[in-house]
């Protein structure tokens, strides 16, 4: 029988506020550095390099500054959960890789839409690890040792919102 648990991503009212509409939306590396638990952005960028980290800036600078897209603000509150929960950021490497951007994309864009209520990333920890994005609940992972599931909803909720 495998584990379930459950965590839920808290909100980052008045830091993130998107330049485009949510879909489109750039974030700089201050904002994901917030939502990733870290204390500064110089901090975020030393794990994503030193670690190799599948968060990568989405096109070139602004204001002298790396600009992300969606999937990768998503992967941020991934990792900030699974930094929270004791899991080396090593770990967390290998289980963001299998986080597919598009998926992410078409995911939030359903949430976006309002076709879908919530956003969860779900991922198997031991054995064979897999992750995907899942809407409106959780997702079968037969044959794990534990199944994480993530709430990237109130995350969303607050960018639509404005907070």
């Amino acid at each position: 029988m495998s584990a379930r648990y459950t965590f839920h991503i808290g909100m980052f009212c008045g830091m993130l506020q998107p330049m485009t509409p949510i879909s489109t939306a750039k974030f700089f590396t201050k904002q994901l550095a917030h939502v990733a638990g870290y204390s500064s952005a110089k901090r975020f960028t030393t794990d994503v390099l030193r670690y190799s980290l599948p968060i990568q800036p989405c096109g070139p600078q602004s204001f002298r500054d790396n600009l992300y897209d969606l999937p990768g603000l998503l992967k941020a509150a991934v990792l900030r959960e699974l930094r929270e929960i004791g899991l080396p950021v090593a770990k967390i490497s290998h289980l963001l890789t299998l986080l597919d951007d598009e998926a992410a994309n078409e995911a939030a864009g359903r949430f976006i839409l309002g076709e879908a209520k919530s956003l969860y990333c779900v991922s198997q920890l031991g054995g064979r690890s897999a992750a995907n994005w899942v809407q409106d609940g959780s997702s079968n992972l037969s044959g794990a040792s534990t199944v994480l599931t993530i709430d990237v909803t109130p995350d969303l909720r607050a960018l639509l919102n404005g907070n």
